[in-house]
């Protein structure tokens, strides 16, 4: 199982969501902070947490398919 794309993906929501989080809370006018500064941690922060999450989730999936897995036995049969 390819664990690559999962992750991407984990990091990607994970962005998308520390960046609509960060814009939900408004910025104190006496800020040391603007809210694209705000923002931009609030995604690096959400896309570690994304990456981590889809990280787990690859691997949880890959065992359920692993478990799904079965033996087969093939039978060749020349036809005449």
């Amino acid at each position: 199982m390819r664990y690559g794309p999962i992750m991407v993906v984990g990091a990607a929501i994970g962005a998308v969501v520390g960046i609509i989080a960060a814009l939900l809370f408004p910025v104190q006018p006496d800020a040391d902070y603007e809210l694209g500064q705000a923002a931009g941690l609030a995604a690096v922060i959400g896309a570690v947490v994304g990456l981590m999450l889809g990280a787990v989730l690859a691997l949880v999936l890959g065992l359920v398919a692993k478990r799904n897995r079965g033996a087969a036995l093939a039978v060749q049969v020349d036809v005449q």
